[in-house]
């Protein structure tokens, strides 16, 4: 229809069918210069996600304009930790955001990133762009590789965004040549780093050390660009509800390692793999770092405490949490043994 927003409709078949969100002529934000055409295909409910790291487009001023899409009601939305919105079904938020930066919800949601007009940027740089749209994909569907391709040799400027884990950081390979370490920014404190990668012209191959890692492929060219992810693994992700910590307490001598397991459970009660749980202690010491859970939905964390007192540790995944407890005590030294006393002898 023209003229109306079709944002958070919802479209049903009694058989498979594709959906694709789309606009002739999308001002982003509305009402600046100048429109493009926007479109992608849209996943189905049951593969969006609670975590989203995301990485500003290059040769862009001033951020990226998101939007993001609740399913159910009562979804809470928060950006690098802080509340921005809570969301009914179809429900949506629209914000910029300048920074690499973490979206996550309550409920499972979509997160789409658009390239905004060129007038946004009040600059005369031809290769600002206009609108495109991409879908960031959520952390729990990222893929070990990928092969993507630029479109055709009009689009001058064509770069990827790696959203890669900490742990990856310096091995992921654009076409066999690792993406250094300084090309990466952390993204805040989600255990994931972003970087912004020029590509050539043609097909290039994206590949990671055997760990997931996100990316997406846009370019722009003379008040023109073109966005989308890379890929996604869109088979559906598990709904974590329950998580337990064990052991839930214990006691531990300092300057030892102490550990905790979260076993993540669904909505079914069946494990959740391949879910990356967030971990902190706090108390006498003071540690924090991350675990993904294996094909049993459990994750283990170790740290070491250094300080004699109790620990408070939270593990969370979206908004479920578990919780233990960890008391360090200092090593006492055993008494030294009695001296030994040896009898006077009798005279003979």
């Amino acid at each position: 229809m023209p003229g109306r927003d079709l944002t958070g409709s919802l479209v049903t078949s009694d058989q498979p069918i594709a959906v694709l969100g789309a606009h002739a002529c999308a001002n982003v934000p509305n009402g600046v210069d100048s429109c493009d055409y926007v479109v992608e295909q849209q996943p189905p409910d049951a593969a969006w996600g609670r975590e989203f790291a995301t990485v500003p487009l290059k040769h862009r001023l001033g951020g990226d304009t998101f939007r993001i899409l609740a399913s159910q009601d009562a979804t809470d939305v928060s950006i690098d930790g802080v509340s921005v919105a809570s969301l009914d079904a179809g429900g949506f938020h629209t914000q910029l955001i300048a920074s690499p930066s973490v979206i996550t919800a309550s409920k499972p949601i979509l997160v789409a990133q658009f390239s905004n007009g060129s007038a946004f940027d009040n600059t005369t740089d031809p290769f600002m762009s206009d609108p495109s749209m991409i879908l960031v994909p959520p952390t729990a569907e990222y893929l070990t590789s990928y092969r993507i391709s630029t479109v055709d040799n009009s689009f001058t400027e064509n770069e990827v965004n790696l959203v890669v884990p900490d742990s990856a950081v310096g091995a992921v390979e654009v076409d066999g040549t690792a993406v250094a370490p300084s090309a990466y920014a952390p993204i805040g404190s989600s255990g994931f780093q972003g970087a912004q990668v020029d590509v050539g012209l043609g097909s290039h191959q994206l590949t990671g050390p055997g760990v997931p890692f996100g990316a997406i492929v846009y370019g722009a060219s003379i008040v023109e660009s073109y966005g989308h992810p890379a890929g996604m693994g869109v088979a559906g992700i598990p709904h974590a509800t329950t998580m337990t910590l064990d052991p839930s307490g214990e006691s531990r001598v300092t300057g030892t390692e102490g550990c905790v397991t979260a076993a993540v459970l669904d909505q079914h009660g069946v494990p959740v793999a391949a879910a990356r749980v967030a971990f902190r202690a706090s108390g006498a010491n003071t540690a924090s770092g991350y675990g993904d859970t294996d094909a049993a939905g459990m994750a283990t964390w170790c740290y070491t405490g250094s300080r004699a007192g109790r620990d408070a540790i939270i593990a969370t995944l979206g908004r479920v949490k578990g919780y233990a407890t960890k008391v360090w005590t200092t090593a006492v030294a055993p008494p030294p043994p009695p001296p030994v006393v040896v009898p006077a002898r009798e005279p003979v």
